[in-house]
């Protein structure tokens, strides 16, 4: 209703927005007719333009509808002060009435009479934050001697379990091919001995591959051996590594964060962990 033209006095025709009705002629290429001044004004121009801005801006504004991959710390955040869960909003500020992403505690406001004071804090600076916290606690874990050696364990066995896989499905395999190549050796029928030698190719062709794949698994248990007797600085984590993606973003905010609290009257960010 707050967009019609017609309220400054303008008739606008054939409207690249308009609906297309069997009693009416479009053109092909929606050319706009506007004619100022066709009908009586109800508000001035000025007044129709600041109206327009507002609705822009609340447009902008409007939070993503998928609110929960957007505010990455939806379920975690609380307030220290009165204990209740920070949501995330959007604002426009600045001249440019650039979006602004928030995390804001819900007594902060007027519909609930600002019984708390916390303030509302930036979104990218909290979530910076946490992620280096996050980031902080895996590489000290992963740097603890007792860790590594259970992480290097786990790797590893997933890998021998991975190559005595491959290595049983190798020796099946080759007993097939044998065993093809002697049926097609053995039979009388040229077109039975063709088949045999086909699907003979076919499990070669299958050995080979396993075979790559067996050899694969052996360098990266050789590569984790190296691993650990390198520095240990080459087992340093970077947030931009870790966090690639809103979704990886998300999945390591679940598993390792309980809860975060915010304290603005002593302005500290509290993250605790959940047991590693």
């Amino acid at each position: 209703m707050l967009r019609n033209v017609k309220y400054q006095g303008t008739y606008l025709y054939n409207r690249e927005d308009g609906k297309k009705k069997s009693q009416r002629v479009l053109l092909e290429k929606y050319d706009e007719v506007r004619n100022e001044g066709a009908i009586p004004a109800i508000v001035t121009k000025s007044t129709f333009d600041k109206v327009q801005s507002i609705l822009d801006c609340r447009t902008q504004c409007r939070p993503n509808l998928n609110t929960h991959s957007e505010y990455i710390l939806t379920g975690k955040l609380y307030c220290a002060k009165c204990g209740s869960t920070m949501s995330g909003t959007a604002n426009c500020g600045g001249r440019n009435k650039t979006r602004i992403r928030t995390y804001a505690c819900p007594n902060h406001s007027s519909r609930r009479g600002n019984v708390c004071d916390t303030k509302a804090i930036n979104s990218l600076y909290l979530e910076s934050a946490v992620k280096s916290a996050i980031t902080e606690a895996i590489n000290a874990y992963v740097r603890d001697k007792d860790n590594l050696a259970s992480i290097v364990r786990q790797a590893k066995s997933s890998y021998r379990e991975q190559i005595n896989s491959t290595s049983r499905r190798i020796a099946s395999l080759r007993d097939n091919v044998s065993h093809l190549l002697n049926k097609a050796a053995s039979t009388t029928s040229a077109l039975l001995s063709t088949r045999y030698e086909q699907e003979a190719n076919e499990a070669i062709l299958a050995e080979q591959h396993h075979t790559e794949k067996l050899a694969d698994l052996n360098a990266k248990v050789a590569e984790i051996d190296v691993l650990i007797d390198a520095s240990k600085e080459a087992l340093i984590f970077t947030a931009d590594a870790l966090f690639a993606s809103d979704s990886i973003t998300r999945e390591l905010v679940d598993l390792y964060i309980n809860r975060i609290e915010i304290d603005d009257a002593n302005d500290k960010i509290t993250v605790k962990f959940k047991n590693m």
